[in-house]
Formats: structure tokens, C-alpha cells, sequence
């Protein structure tokens, strides 16, 4: 009778170390991949970098924080120098002015970024005009600057696009940040193994208790 009932609780503990192994490996796989990498524009900044007859040039230069969640390192690979992509939306409160947006300088080159866990600080740009060449700031408006939505996908590392919407109003400015998100990194290979491996220990020192006790 005793020995069925060992039989029983070490088929047992090994039926739950399986469970155990298979649940966190599925969790450490998603976690470490699909969705990782978690874009938030930290802060931007404008300038007028000429004037000529007919418009005025802006440059705006955005900062991203990049959040690695999990605890691999992830390569992406940009096909220019212009990184994210960045683009902007916009509604000017004067009607008569329009923005148009300046081919940036990318360079024609590919280029790999590595995200190790936690995270990295980079930037991307924006070149744009407008048809007044008397402004000495951006005109009044509402804008939104979006970052990194050509590299979302079912499948991406890259979780979602970065946003950020700023008014203007009369110089006055109103942000309005993306609250960075909290995340726990994920388990690890060595934390897969070794909750399962740790079940099976203790259950089997305690059984050998048990026996000595007895």
C-alpha cells in the first residue's frame, strides 16, 4: 500500500513538472519576442532652420525611449538612417497655412540596432515647411507626432507606435506624454528549468522524510 502510494505522488510530481516546464516556456517564448519592445516618445524639440521668400523650414528632433521587457537581447533592422519612420499629423487654426512635409536625408544604408533588457535611448527626425515666411515659431494648432507604426505587425518585437499630441495656442504649449508603462521582465531559460527541477527536489526529500520517520 505504501508503495502504491509513492508510485502515485511521483507520477504525480512528474506529470506537474511537466506542466509546469511546458506553461513557463510558453510564457518566457511570448514574452521574450511578440510585442518586447515598447516605444515612448520622451520629449521633442523644434527649430527653424531657414527662411526663404515663400515658407519656413522646421526641424523637429524626437526622442524615444525603447523598454526591452524581456531578457534577450533583439536586433531590428532599419532599412535607412531615418529609422521609425516618423510622420505628423496636424490641424493649423489659421486655414491659409499649410504644412508640407521635406524629404528627409536618410542615408541609403541598412542598419541594426541591438535592444538589450531594459532600456535604450535614441531619436528620430521630422522636416517640414510652411507656406509664411514670417513665422518665428510653429503656428497655433494641434499636432500629433507618431513614431514606429510602419514597424508594427502581428508577429513585431516592436509592441505599438509611439504618439505624442501638442497644441499650440497664442505661445503657449499643452504635451501630452505617453505615460512610460511598468513592466516585469520575463522569465528566463534558467527559471524555466529551475522551478520545475526545484518542485521535484523538495518533493522528493520530503518523501525521503517521510520514509526515514516512518
Amino acid at each position: 500500500m505504501f508503495n502504491q502510494k509513492c508510485k502515485q505522488i511521483k507520477l504525480l510530481s512528474f506529470f506537474l513538472s511537466l506542466f509546469l516546464t511546458a506553461s513557463l516556456f510558453s510564457f518566457a517564448v511570448i514574452s521574450d519576442n511578440e510585442g518586447a519592445l515598447k516605444l515612448t516618445i520622451t520629449s521633442i524639440s523644434w527649430e527653424i532652420t531657414s527662411v526663404s521668400e515663400e515658407k519656413t523650414n522646421f526641424y523637429i528632433l524626437i526622442n524615444v525611449t525603447i523598454d526591452n521587457i524581456s531578457n534577450k537581447k533583439i536586433k531590428i533592422t532599419f532599412p535607412s538612417s531615418c529609422k521609425f519612420d516618423a510622420y505628423i499629423n496636424y490641424n493649423l487654426n489659421n486655414s491659409k497655412l499649410q504644412l508640407n512635409m521635406s524629404p528627409e536625408y536618410c542615408l541609403l544604408f541598412i542598419l541594426e540596432a541591438t535592444f538589450l533588457p531594459g532600456s535604450t535611448i535614441m531619436w528620430d527626425s521630422l522636416r517640414f515647411s510652411v507656406n509664411n515666411s514670417s513665422l518665428t515659431d510653429l503656428p497655433d494648432g494641434s499636432y500629433e507626432v507618431i513614431l514606429g507604426e510602419s514597424y508594427v505587425s502581428g508577429d513585431s518585437p516592436i509592441d505599438k507606435a509611439a504618439r505624442v499630441n501638442f497644441q499650440i495656442n497664442n505661445g503657449t504649449y499643452f504635451f501630452q506624454y505617453e505615460d512610460r508603462p511598468i513592466y516585469e521582465t520575463s522569465f528566463s531559460i534558467n527559471t524555466v528549468i529551475f522551478f520545475p527541477v526545484l518542485f521535484y527536489i523538495l518533493t522528493y526529500t520530503f518523501r525521503r522524510r517521510s520514509k526515514i520517520k516512518r
